[in-house]
């Protein structure tokens, strides 16, 4: 889905979007078909990778991207069940 991005920003939200799944946890949650209560909520973390990777690129506006790594992530998780 990254590759597809038109902007390295928004490949950088795409590629650490779902980043918080990569835990033996999640995993483990997973190939029982979800119906285990949730090891974790995931949305956040990719959210934060995005936010600090646009943040330490220290580019002029490296802030607002960060913003939008914030609020695009949390508004994809916002509807999905705990």
């Amino acid at each position: 889905m990254a590759q597809a991005a038109d902007t390295l920003e928004d490949r950088i939200i795409l590629a650490c979007h779902d980043v918080g799944k990569a835990t033996r946890a999640w995993q483990d949650y997973s190939r029982c078909g979800f119906i285990n209560p949730s090891p974790h909520r995931h949305g956040a973390t990719g959210a934060f990778l995005a936010a600090a990777i646009f943040l330490l690129r220290d580019e002029p506006d490296a802030s607002w991207w960060a913003a939008v790594a914030l609020h695009v992530n949390a508004a994809h998780h916002s509807n999905l069940a705990p």
